[in-house]
């Protein structure tokens, strides 16, 4: 390939961010699902014993955005949660306020539902630790796996 001007350069690079960047967002989904299975999953509720079920679906409701380009010189993607995906079910209380539910397993204040009133499993703290000192090494790294060399 052979790039002729200052605008293709810029576009190829746009591109190889772009990949780079949609590699970094796929890694860290992963660990925010990691984080969710350990920190909310596999920790046991009175209400497990009871009724000895768990959907799932908190920790299926969160994705990713792919990259894309917004302005001239900013390349964006996000992860975020669809809580359309979780079901509510009244009895026994399931995702009864799935709009802030992560808020409240996360801070363990504002359950009207189960048997976690102020205990805190901190899945989104724990995560957000681990992208401050882990995304520059990720990023980095899935630059230079899309030819990227910075």
């Amino acid at each position: 390939m052979t790039i002729s001007n200052q605008e293709e350069l810029q576009q190829v690079i746009n591109d190889l961010i772009s990949e780079a960047l949609d590699l970094t967002t796929e890694e860290l989904l992963n660990k925010l699902e990691e984080f969710i299975q350990s920190d909310v999953y596999d920790v046991s509720s009175l209400w497990d014993s009871v009724y000895g079920l768990r959907t799932g679906e908190f920790g299926k409701s969160w994705d990713r955005t792919k990259a894309k380009k917004v302005t001239k010189n900013i390349i964006e993607t996000e992860i975020f949660q669809n809580v359309s995906i979780m079901n509510v079910v009244d009895v026994p209380p399931i995702h009864i306020d799935k709009n802030n539910l992560a808020e409240i397993i996360n801070s363990g204040t504002g359950y009207n539902f189960g048997q976690m009133e102020g205990v805190a499993r901190p899945f989104w703290n724990d995560f957000m630790k681990w992208v401050d000192e882990h995304f520059d090494g990720i990023f980095r790294k899935n630059c230079i796996n899309v030819g990227l060399f910075i």
